[in-house]
């Protein structure tokens, strides 16, 4: 799995973006390859954000009830 993108790059795709530019258009402006900017869009669409939220709970089950 890859790095996350710096922040000014993250807040440049996101205007892209709302602003329903095409993604080849996107990946040329930002250097990016087009694969990276279509799952930035996906998760874009899905979730609200270009990152997806972590879906797995760290840490260990708590044995004990909470009352």
């Amino acid at each position: 799995m890859g790095r996350r993108l710096p922040i000014k790059v993250i807040n440049q795709i996101k205007l892209h973006l709302n602003l329903n530019e095409d993604v080849p258009k996107i990946a040329a402006a930002l250097k990016l390859l087009k694969m990276t900017v279509y799952k930035l869009q996906l998760n874009w669409d899905l979730w609200g954000q270009l990152y997806a939220l972590p879906s797995v709970k760290l840490g260990r089950l708590s044995a004990l009830l909470e009352y």
